[in-house]
């Protein structure tokens, strides 16, 4: 499927909205002391870094860091955030050429100005000679990290599968899942179909073997069925994902 966007200039934003989370994502906008020094700013490591900010017209925007930046705070408390400047929908360079007002901004205010992202608060006492990481708060920033989806491309699978990968299956060969020793609910691995083939996936004896009266099962949850195996069949074009229920000792998918 194809989607037509009659706007192109926002659909690259407009796809965001709903689908990620308003957040800085990883290490990116990260507030830290200054490297040089003194009290009159901190220090905000944008380079590489990028956010999402939901604007009042409920779009989400992408932010990207193209370069360090020094941050002016003042004596008590400062109450930071990134601020996106918005034009009938459209991030724009300056929004108003003699405001000379740029599309992003990082904005020092004890309220949170529209179209804006929370980067932490820095209290600076009175008389103080210097900023340290205890003067730093990030109580109710939302930051977000791409590991948390485990996504990963595919991998050959080998004989016995591996957590939190995307296993590529090519032959008949019979594969077994990982064994469940020290598994946690909710541990998961998934298998896809790459041939003809019918490969068959089978369960790992929770004491090391594959077979035994303590051997763990298998549940579709489509209809409850159980067993100690399941066969790919070459009608099912779908990756698989089986997820663990360390209470039932199953493998469910």
């Amino acid at each position: 499927m194809q989607y037509f966007e009659p706007k192109p200039d926002v659909a690259i934003n407009r796809i965001l909205t709903g689908i990620m989370p308003a957040a800085l994502y990883d290490d990116g906008f990260v507030i830290t002391p200054p490297a040089a020094g003194g009290v009159a700013h901190v220090d905000l490591k944008a380079a590489g870094g990028f956010a999402l900010v939901q604007t009042e017209q409920g779009e989400t925007i992408k932010v990207a860091g193209q370069h360090d930046i020094q941050v002016p705070i003042n004596t008590g408390e400062n109450l930071l955030w990134l601020k996106v400047n918005v034009a009938n929908g459209v991030i724009t360079k300056q929004v108003d050429k003699s405001a000379a007002l740029h599309a992003v901004e990082v904005i020092n205010s004890p309220v949170a100005p529209l179209s804006s992202l929370y980067l932490g608060k820095v209290n600076l006492t009175d008389g103080a000679l210097s900023i340290s990481a205890d003067d730093f708060n990030f109580d109710g920033v939302q930051r977000f990290s791409f590991d948390k989806f485990k996504i990963k491309p595919f991998k050959d699978a080998e004989p016995v599968l591996s957590l939190y990968r995307r296993h590529r299956l090519k032959e008949q060969t019979s594969k077994s899942a990982p064994s469940v020793q020290g598994l946690n609910d909710g541990d998961w691995f998934s298998v896809k179909r790459f041939s003809a083939e019918q490969p068959v996936i089978t369960a790992y004896n929770s004491d090391g073997t594959t077979s035994g009266a303590n051997q763990e099962k298998f549940r579709r949850l489509a209809d409850g069925q159980i067993s100690t195996f399941v066969t790919i069949v070459k009608a099912d074009i779908n990756e698989r994902v089986f997820v663990y229920n360390k209470l039932d000792n199953m493998w469910e998918f």
